[in-house]
């Protein structure tokens, strides 16, 4: 991956000739890549693979990507983000969009966790902006004054005259976005790929409008119609590339992973995916250690995985999570990202997950693992996870068989043991893999044979 300056011929700043990439096809896409997580999603995920086969991919990193990226590859300093009132300008303008949603939609600004981490005096001055006339006044001079267009990327756009932009849809990413814009002004299609499930929920921060989307399942797509005010057309159901690799990929490996993870023989299994929120998960699990304690029968291990970038919170009571019998902590490695095959071997170990609302759950629920989410505020913490149940995309799988909720912290102990109780069903788990379909779509193709399909149809490539 080679640094370039706008203006730099791109075939040189890669090291390369015209003749040394070889024949080009006839459409080029460029694929934008702002962090690592998307670089995970769109390269670890192999979602590009097929594509690859029908058009020239180039990869337009920014600076602060470290992972290896497939050639030919650039990196980009944007001049719109460069100093640090530009940069302040930009969050302003994102958290205007995200107010906006939220006042669209009648949502109480409460419920948002970004909201909530602002000062008193910021969120006031974001619920005056987004009044409606004053709202597209602020609007107009984002996208077409301050934040129009990008000097960099619009002469590097020139130069390589893609066929198509690809482009994450992920939160508050000023990278891909400024690169969308300067590429909207030289009429280039843009397509987005929704690398978050709340995207459409409480990250909806589409500052601009692609020619298509492409979302997880049926679920995104109402949420995106609904709540975006978005043309049905330009949305298409194709599934999620990081996820997919769990179907029909953890039943032969059940047993060597519960060895590796330290659950006793013929014990069933439950993962405690943690939040990044501000939450107070060590008294939750405390008391279903309490449980698991006076209950005759199967004995019973959770696998606590926190969250690996969780904020910092608060608890009720000290104590050491290692001394609950019940408990087995899977600590995520502070320095280095966790490889695919130890989720592969948490999804193979368990029977059913406990989390206050983890992704985690989906994935869980794609290899037939049922959950049991807590939603009740801890009573410590400033953010009242209880908001959590007001979020659109939750709302989108409540009353599913995979999941059960749990919003008041009275019900926990009884919720917990009736939980316990579904996973002896033997026939829950092929119930729950179709079901999972409106919300993560899969089917015999893979999601790279998917999105390519799309991509070829949507821009006659």
């Amino acid at each position: 991956m080679r640094r370039v300056k706008y203006g730099i011929n791109f075939a040189v700043a890669n090291g390369m000739t015209p003749e040394a990439r070889g024949t080009p096809h006839s459409a080029s896409i460029l694929v934008l890549v702002p962090s690592d997580h998307v670089a995970k999603i769109l390269i670890g995920g192999r979602a590009l693979e097929h594509i690859a086969a029908h058009a020239s991919l180039t990869y337009l990193a920014a600076p602060t990507v470290t992972s290896p990226l497939p050639e030919p590859c650039l990196r980009l300093e944007l001049p719109s983000l460069s100093t640090t009132l530009r940069r302040r300008f930009d969050l302003f303008f994102w958290y205007h969009a995200l107010f906006r949603h939220l006042q669209a939609n009648r949502i109480d600004v409460h419920t948002s966790l970004k909201v909530m981490t602002l000062r008193p005096v910021s969120r006031l001055v974001h619920r005056i902006a987004a009044l409606p006339l004053i709202a597209n006044a602020v609007s107009a001079f984002d996208g077409k004054v301050m934040f129009r267009s990008d000097a960099a990327a619009t002469r590097l756009l020139q130069e390589l005259r893609p066929s198509l932009v690809l482009a994450p849809a992920s939160a508050m990413d000023s990278y891909s976005h400024m690169v969308i814009r300067s590429a909207l002004q030289l009429g280039i299609p843009i397509a987005m790929v929704v690398t978050h499930w709340d995207y459409f929920s409480k990250k909806g921060l589409l500052r601009v409008k692609p020619d298509r989307i492409y979302v997880w399942g049926e679920s995104m797509r109402e949420l995106a119609v609904s709540s975006n005010r978005l043309d049905p057309e330009m949305i298409r159901v194709v599934g999620v590339p990081h996820f997919e690799r769990y179907i029909g990929a953890v039943e032969k490996r059940r047993e060597s992973a519960r060895v590796r993870l330290g659950v006793p023989t013929g014990a069933m299994a439950l993962l405690f995916a943690g939040t990044g929120a501000p939450y107070d998960e060590l008294t939750i699990l405390r008391r279903l250690d309490t449980v698991l304690g006076r209950k005759n029968g199967v004995e019973t291990r959770i696998i606590y995985r926190p969250h690996p970038r969780a904020w910092a919170r608060r608890r009720a009571e000290h104590f050491d999570v290692n001394t609950l019998a019940s408990v087995i902590v899977d600590l995520p490695a502070q320095d280095a990202p966790t490889p695919f095959e130890h989720y592969l071997d948490l999804m193979a170990a368990i029977d059913g997950i406990v989390s206050p609302f983890s992704t985690m759950i989906l994935e869980g629920a794609l290899c037939g693992k049922p959950s049991l989410c807590v939603s009740f505020g801890d009573e410590v913490n400033e953010w009242d996870f209880s908001a959590a149940n007001g979020a659109e995309h939750i709302r989108a799988v409540r009353g599913q068989a995979w999941l059960d909720t749990c919003t008041e912290s009275a019900d926990l102990e009884r919720m917990f043991e009736a939980f316990l109780e579904k996973l002896g069903d033997r026939s829950l788990s092929a119930r729950i893999m179709q079901e999972i379909k409106r919300t993560i779509y899969y089917d015999q193709e893979s999601y790279s044979e998917r999105l390519c399909r799309f991509l070829r149809t949507d821009f006659a490539l």
